[in-house]
C-alpha cells in the first residue's frame, strides 16, 4: 500500500550483484569500538558484507550487525545457506579450503559438479533438520551468527531449502540450464561481437578502456554459454570430465510468477568484484584473460569468505534476515524504536505486495536489531519504489553520530545531464528538501567526492535517444549536516526539532512540490511532449513511483525535523490541493488523500469528522444530489472502512503470459465511481491470490492465500481504504460501483482495445455480496518556492545574562563559528547556535530584545559554491573514539588495495584525472578571476594531487628529454615548506573504483 500496485509476470531473479561490493563502514572511523549496526536494504547477495568484514581488522573490541532485507526469498535462501556452510564444514569431512572451492561453485555457478552437487544436498539435510520450528533454529548452532527477523522469513526460506532439496534429487543434467540460458541470451540480441559496457563498473581506471570492454564482455559471454565464470577453460575441462555437470539449483528456482528460470540476462558474477589490477595486464590473450578474471575473482571471494570465518569465531558478527518490501520493514523498524511512526499501521500491515502474510517481526527481545543504525544502504532500491518513498522510510531510522550515513544508489538513468540528478529525483529545491529530510548528500555539503562518477556518466550517455532506459550508477552518501561541524555538535538537541517555519510557507512549499511530483503524469497539458520524451528517451521518473502516500509520508519526514502548526499546515495544503486546475485527472485523488491524512492523524477533513451517512448528506447537497441511500448489509459503518474485492480469475485472461513481452508492467489501481456524480481513485492498494472469508455479522476477513499465486487457481484479492459516505450516495445500492482499474499511461495500449477507453478489469457493485465487501479493518487485521533562511531564537534565562544583555552600551556580536554554527557573543557571555544545515554567516540577520532577553539570529543557506558552509571546512575532521576521521569523504585500508601498475598508470591515469574536476571548475579554470579564495584553494589542491601523482609515474612537466619518475614531494610556498610526502606506489580504491591512492614509505 505504500508503493504503487504493478503486475510483474516478466520477473527477473537476481541472485548475484550486478555492481562491485562496496565497503559498508567507509564513513565509519577506524577507532570505532561496540557494536556498529549496519541496517542492508534490498541487500542481494552478501558480497558487501562479506567485503566490509574483509575491509576491517578482525578484533574482539568491534563487533558487527546486520540486517538484512530482500523481496525475494531465493536470494536469502541462498545467503544463508552460503554462510551456514562456511562455518560448517566439518560433519561433511571436507578441508576449508575444498569448502571455499565448492561454495564458490554453488554461489556463482550456474552448472556445477557432482561433488558440489552432493555437498549442496548433504547441507541442506543438516539446514532442514535444525528449523521444525523457529524456535529449534535458535537452538542450533547456526543461530549465534545467522538470525531471522521474522518467522515469516524462515517459512519462505525454508520453503525454497526444500525446493533446492527437491531438485537435488532429480540431478537435472546441466545442459538443460544452458539451453534455458543461452536462449534467454539470444532473445535479448546478444551476438558474437557484442560490447556490453556494464562490466567497466568492475574495473576501476580501466572502465573506458577498449580493450577492458572486449574481455569483460568476452567473460560475460563466456558465463552464459557455459555456466561457469568468465567462461574459463579450468572449470569448462572438469565439468566436460563429469559428463557436464548439473543444473544449480541455486539459480534455476526463484519467484517467478511462471516458474521458468528468471536470471537476469545481464548477471555476471564478476560485476560484483574490484578486477583493475587483474585488467592491468594487456598482453593476455582472450582465453588467458578469462582464466585471469575468474582466478582474480576467486581468490577475492575467497579472502572475504576466511575473514567471516575468523569474525564468525570471535562472535564478533551477528545477521538478522527479513523477506519482505524494505519500505513496509522500516515502517515498522520505525515503530518498535521509536514507538511512534507517522504512517498509520494499516497502510503497512502486509510483508509485500501479491501477499497476505502480516508484517509481524519478531526480533527475540532484542530491541537493538530495530535501530538506529550506524549505516543503512539502500543499493538501487530507489529505481523500484521511488526516492521519496524510500527516505521517509529510512532517514528516521538513521543515527545521530557524526558517522552515521545512509547510502542511497541509482542505477536507472534519471535525468539527460548529470548535474541535474539531484534535483531531478528530488522534485524539489536540494536545500528545502534537505531541511525537510534532517539529511543531506555529503557531496553537496562539502563539494567533494571520491566516488569515481566520471565513468558513468560516459558510459550512460551511449544509451540517449535509443529509446531504451540508460543506465549511470550514482552512490550518493547522506548525512545529518550538522554532524560534520564540531561547534555544532555539542550545541544541537537531537531530540526535538530546531527550526520552525510559518505554516502557510510550509503548504505553498509542499503543494509546489505536490504539483512537481505528479504533473508528468497528471498535467494534461503536456502529455503530449511527454509521450513523445519517453518514445525516444525513457528515464527512471517514467516508472511511476508515487501515489498521494508519498505526500503523507512526506509531511511524516518533516514532522520529525520541523516545528510548525501542523494543524494550519494541513488546512491549508489541502486548500491549495482542492483550488488546484492543474493537475486535472489528480482531482480523482483528493479522497484518498484525504483518507490517507486521517488515518495517519495529520488531518480530517469535514467529511470523515462526521458519520458516514451525515456526510453523504453534505456531499448529496453540496452537488445537488438529492438522494442519499442506506446499505441493509451495513446497517453501521466506521468512517473509513477496508473495501476488499474479488476479481474472478477468468477476468484476468487479459495478461495471457504469450503476450507479456506487449504489455511489460502495467500499474493497476482501484476506482469508486456512480455514474455523473462521483469518480474517486486510490492508488495505495494491496493484492494478493487466495480466497476471502468474510464475518457478515462482525464484518471482519481473512485471507487464505494461495501461494502459488499467478500459476494457482485462486481469485484475486484487491483491498483499499476509503471514505465509507461514497456507498450512500445515490438512489440504491447498486449506484456506486467499485473496480479494478489499469493505470492510464502510454505503455498500456494494448489493453485500450480489450477494456475500452475506461480500462476496468473488473467493476461490481455492493449489492454484490459474493465478490465486495466493506470491512471494519484490512483482512488480517515550474520551479517551486524554497526555504532559503533559518532562524533560531535563544533565550538566556540566567539573571547574569539577563543583567547584562539589557546594557544598551554592551555590543552584541554575531560571528560563524563552523558550517552550521554561530556564535553570540556579548561582554563575558558566549553562546553557540547550532543550525540543521550549513549557512552562510556572512548575511545574517540579528533581532535583539534585550528586555525579554531573547536574540534571534536569521541567516541564510549557504550555497555548494559559495564561500562559506562547509567551503570553511572542506575536509572537516571530527574526533571518534581517540582518533580522527575525515567526515563526508571515508576512508581506504590501502594495505587491502591492489597496487596499480606503472604501465596501466601512464595509459589512463591523466585522463582519468581530467574528470575528477567539476563543469564549473573546467570553466573557472579558463577564467582565474572568477575564482573565490576557497574554490581557488579546492582547484589547485586537485591540480596538486594530479601534478604528483603524473610525476610520480614520469608523465610530470619535466624537460622533455628526461622523463623521470620523482617519489619525493614537498608542497611549498616562497621556497617554504612544511609537508613533504614520499610516495612508494600508487593503488587501486576498490570501493570507489579510483586509482588515487599513494602508500607513503
Amino acid at each position: 500500500m505504500l508503493i504503487p500496485t504493478h503486475i510483474r509476470l516478466r520477473y527477473w531473479f537476481y541472485p548475484i550483484g550486478n555492481t562491485p561490493a562496496v565497503d559498508l563502514l567507509r564513513h565509519s572511523p577506524l577507532s570505532s569500538r561496540g557494536q556498529t549496526s549496519v541496517l542492508s536494504l534490498g541487500c542481494g547477495d552478501v558480497r558487501n558484507v562479506l567485503f566490509t568484514l574483509w575491509t576491517e581488522r578482525t578484533t574482539t573490541d568491534r563487533s558487527y550487525t546486520f540486517k538484512t532485507c530482500d523481496s525475494e526469498p531465493a536470494v536469502l535462501a541462498r545467503n544463508i545457506f552460503l554462510l551456514s556452510f562456511l562455518t560448517s564444514y566439518g560433519p561433511y569431512s571436507i578441508s576449508p579450503a575444498e569448502t571455499l572451492k565448492i561454495c564458490w561453485e554453488l554461489y556463482y555457478h550456474l552448472v556445477i559438479s557432482e561433488k558440489a552437487l552432493a555437498a549442496l544436498q548433504a547441507h541442506l539435510v543438516a539446514l532442514l533438520n535444525s528449523v521444525r520450528t523457529i524456535e529449534d533454529w535458535q537452538k542450533s548452532a547456526y543461530a549465534a551468527h545467522l538470525k531471522f527477523l521474522s518467522k515469516s522469513t524462515l517459512v519462505e526460506v525454508v520453503k525454497f531449502w526444500r525446493l533446492y532439496l527437491n531438485a537435488c534429487t532429480q540431478e537435472t543434467k546441466g545442459r538443460s540450464i544452458l539451453e534455458e540460458s543461452r536462449r534467454l541470451f539470444s532473445q535479448r540480441g546478444f551476438d558474437e561481437e557484442g560490447i556490453f559496457l556494464h562490466g567497466g563498473r568492475c574495473a576501476g581506471i580501466h572502465a573506458l578502456s577498449t580493450g577492458c570492454s572486449k574481455a569483460l564482455s568476452d567473460a560475460f559471454r563466456g558465463y552464459w554459454q557455459t555456466g561457469v565464470v568468465a567462461g574459463n577453460q579450468s572449470d569448462v575441462s572438469a565439468l566436460e570430465k563429469g559428463h557436464g555437470g548439473f543444473a544449480n539449483p541455486l539459480f534455476r528456482l526463484s519467484s517467478a510468477p511462471l516458474a521458468n528460470f528468471a536470471v537476469h540476462y545481464g548477471s555476471d558474477p564478476l560485476l560484483g568484484f574490484h578486477l583493475a589490477g587483474v585488467l592491468d595486464d594487456t598482453t593476455a590473450s582472450t582465453s588467458a584473460m578469462a582464466e585471469h578474471l575468474a582466478t582474480g575473482a576467486k581468490g577475492q571471494f575467497v579472502k572475504w569468505c576466511e575473514s567471516f570465518r575468523q569474525h564468525v569465531e570471535l562472535k564478533t558478527v551477528k545477521l538478522y534476515f527479513h523477506c519482505g518490501e524494505a519500505v513496509s520493514l522500516c515502517y515498522a523498524l520505525q515503530q518498535k524504536v521509536r514507538r511512534y511512526c507517522s504512517v498509520a499501521k494499516s497502510l503497512h500491515r502486509y510483508s509485500c505486495p501479491w501477499c497476505a502474510t502480516l508484517l509481524q517481526l519478531d526480533a527475540h527481545g532484542h530491541l537493538d536489531a530495530c535501530g538506529p543504525f550506524d549505516v543503512i544502504d539502500t543499493s538501487n532500491i530507489s529505481d523500484h519504489v521511488g526516492f521519496l518513498n524510500l527516505m521517509p522510510a529510512t532517514v528516521p531510522l538513521l543515527g545521530t553520530k557524526s558517522n552515521s550515513v545512509l547510502y542511497v544508489e541509482t542505477l536507472l538513468r534519471s535525468s539527460n545531464k548529470t548535474t541535474d540528478y539531484l534535483p531531478t529525483i528530488l522534485h524539489a529545491d536540494i536545500a528545502t528538501f534537505c531541511l525537510i529530510a534532517g539529511v543531506a548528500p555529503t557531496i553537496y555539503l562539502t563539494g567533494s567526492t571520491s566516488e569515481d562518477f566520471g565513468s558513468e556518466a560516459v558510459l550512460g550517455h551511449s544509451k540517449r535517444d535509443t529509446g531504451t532506459m540508460g543506465q549511470s550508477r550514482f552512490r550518493v552518501a547522506w548525512q545529518r549536516p550538522w554532524t560534520g561541524d564540531p561547534s555544532a555538535i555539542a550545541q544541537v538537541d537531537i531530540t526535538s526539532p530546531t527550526i520552525a517555519i510559518d505554516p502557510g510557507d510550509m503548504a505553498r512549499v509542499f503543494f509546489q512540490w505536490y504539483l512537481q511530483i505528479f504533473s508528468e503524469f497528471e498535467d494534461m497539458t503536456n502529455q503530449l511532449y511527454v509521450h513523445f520524451r519517453r518514445v525516444v528517451n525513457p528515464l527512471s521518473r517514467d516508472l511511476g513511483h508515487y501515489t498521494r502516500m508519498t505526500i503523507v509520508s512526506l509531511i511524516g519526514l518533516a514532522q520529525k525535523n520541523i516545528c510548525c502548526d501542523w494543524r494550519s499546515f494541513t488546512e491549508a495544503l489541502v486548500g491549495h490541493i482542492q483550488r488546484d486546475k492543474t493537475l486535472i485527472v489528480g482531482s480523482n485523488s483528493l479522497q484518498e488523500l484525504c483518507t490517507l491524512l486521517h488515518l495517519s492523524g495529520m488531518h480530517t477533513a469535514s467529511m470523515l469528522d462526521k458519520t458516514p451517512f451525515a456526510a453523504a448528506q453534505g456531499f448529496a447537497s453540496a452537488i445537488a444530489c438529492p438522494t442519499v441511500s442506506s446499505i441493509e448489509r451495513y446497517p453501521t459503518l466506521p468512517n473509513v472502512v477496508a473495501v476488499a474485492m474479488v476479481i474472478p480469475r477468468g477476468s484476468l485472461r487479459i495478461f495471457d503470459p504469450i503476450d507479456i513481452d506487449r504489455f511489460g508492467t502495467p500499474g493497476l489501481h482501484m476506482a469508486l465511481h456512480c455514474s455523473g456524480i462521483l469518480e474517486n481513485s486510490f492508488f495505495s492498494i494491496h493484492l494478493c491470490f487466495g480466497r476471502l472469508e468474510v464475518d457478515e455479522g462482525q464484518h471482519v476477513g481473512i485471507i487464505k492465500e494461495d501461494e502459488k499465486g499467478w500459476q494457482g487457481h485462486s481469485d484475486l484479492i484487491a483491498i483499499c481504504l476509503a471514505p465509507a459516505f461514497q456507498f450512500l450516495i445515490g438512489r440504491g445500492a447498486d449506484d456506486v460501483h467499485v473496480a479494478l482499474v489499469l493505470n492510464s499511461s502510454a505503455a498500456d495500449y494494448h489493453f485500450v482495445p480489450i477494456l475500452g477507453p475506461s480500462m476496468r478489469v473488473y467493476d461490481t457493485s455492493i449489492t454484490d455480496r459474493q465478490n465486495l465487501h466493506l470491512l471494519r479493518s484490512l483482512p488480517g487485521d515550474a520551479e517551486g518556492p524554497s526555504l532559503d533562511l533559518l532562524t533560531i531564537r535563544t533565550k538566556f534565562t540566567d539573571e547574569t545574562e539577563s543583567r547584562d544583555l539589557q546594557n544598551q552600551e554592551l555590543k552584541v556580536k554575531i560571528v560563524q563559528e563552523g558550517p552550521c554554527a554561530m556564535r553570540i557573543t556579548f561582554g563575558s557571555h558566549s553562546k553557540v547556535l547550532a543550525f540543521p544545515f550549513p549557512v552562510d554567516g556572512a548575511h545574517s540577520k540579528t533581532t535583539i530584545a534585550r528586555r525579554k532577553s531573547w536574540i534571534e539570529v536569521t541567516v541564510p543557506l549557504s550555497s555548494p559554491t559559495g564561500s562559506h558552509g562547509y567551503n570553511m571546512r572542506p575536509f572537516s575532521m571530527i574526533s571518534a573514539g581517540g582518533y580522527l576521521n575525515c567526515w563526508g569523504l571515508g576512508r581506504v585500508n590501502l594495505a587491502k588495495q591492489p597496487i596499480l601498475p606503472l604501465s596501466t598508470a601512464r595509459r589512463y591515469l591523466s585522463g582519468f584525472l581530467g574528470m575528477t574536476l567539476s563543469e564549473a571548475e573546467h570553466k573557472t579554470r579558463q577564467n582565474p578571476s572568477a575564482l573565490t579564495d576557497s574554490t581557488r584553494v579546492l582547484l589547485e589542491l586537485k591540480e596538486s594531487l594530479a601534478a604528483i601523482m603524473l610525476t610520480f609515474i614520469g608523465q610530470g612537466k619535466v624537460p622533455k628529454d628526461v622523463a623521470r619518475r620523482y617519489s619525493a614531494f614537498r608542497l611549498a610556498k616562497d621556497n617554504d615548506s612544511d609537508l613533504l610526502i614520499f610516495a612508494n606506489s600508487l593503488r587501486h580504491d576498490r570501493g570507489s573504483g579510483s586509482p588515487v591512492h599513494f602508500e607513503e614509505l
